[in-house]
């Protein structure tokens, strides 16, 4: 049966909650401080509304239904939460002083960290920032398994349950060194760009970019024949480009 939030009681999980731990309509009703019948009436509403007696009388003690034993940790569960939610405190940045991990790879690192940590000194100077290095599916795991607090990285997709929210967007381009053979007066053409040789680096956990994925929805695939293992090689690529008529296909 489904039940509809907008017209649910919510204080019927918390007497239902309270049922469990005192197993008596009275000491319910006590520690909720309402009258035994009230809290009898409420006991009432509790079976109506799951369609089982959930709670029998048993001797001097009321004893949860197999149906009270399934709601028990769930709907405890849920009122830790709600507890726990209006318990904190109002978060002030500037007295903070809470170390937070960030999944990034090493590419995002190079191109966001100095912003952020700038950023950081201003509005919450005491923070800690831990950079974890993540990729591929691993960045989605290490937010579910809880080890990171956010993650900045390309999603395609990502589990209902973790927030997603996009930051910005990034243009895609391709150089060459100045003497390259195909490096002509007019704009670059596809056929050209796949007869190149490329080099290009692969995140940890990564096997394809997005031009890797274009080109496949074209039944395409360049021709990449260097392929560093960290992004740090970064000097190095420059040189390697010059010397071997390379091109390198990045977000800007």
């Amino acid at each position: 049966m489904k039940h509809n939030l907008n017209k649910f009681d919510l204080n019927l999980l918390v007497a239902f909650d309270t049922l469990m731990t005192e197993r008596g309509v009275t000491r319910a009703g006590r520690a909720l401080g309402i009258t035994q019948a009230a809290m009898s009436n409420t006991l009432r509403r509790l079976r109506e509304l799951f369609d089982d007696p959930l709670f029998v009388k048993t001797g001097a003690r009321m004893e949860p239904t197999p149906r009270a034993l399934e709601l028990a940790d769930p709907v405890s569960q849920a009122l830790r939460e709600i507890r726990k939610a209006l318990d904190q405190e109002r978060f002030d940045p500037m007295q903070s002083a809470r170390t937070y991990r960030i999944g990034m790879i090493d590419y995002a690192s190079a191109m966001l960290l100095p912003q952020l940590v700038k950023h950081l000194r201003t509005v919450s100077p005491d923070v800690t920032i831990e950079v974890v290095d993540v990729g591929g599916e691993e960045e989605v795991l290490h937010l579910e398994r809880g080890e990171v607090d956010l993650v900045l990285s390309r999603f395609q997709w990502v589990p209902p349950k973790v927030s997603l929210q996009r930051l910005f967007s990034m243009n895609y381009v391709a150089i060459f060194c100045p003497n390259h053979p195909l490096v002509g007066d007019g704009p670059l053409t596809l056929d050209a760009f796949l007869e190149a040789r490329h080099i290009h680096y692969y995140p940890r956990g990564m096997d394809k970019t997005v031009v890797d994925e274009a080109l496949e929805e074209m039944g395409k695939k360049r021709n990449i024949i260097v392929s560093p293992n960290q992004y740090c090689t970064i000097e190095v690529r420059p040189r390697i480009m010059i010397e071997h008529h390379l091109t390198y296909a990045f977000s800007k």
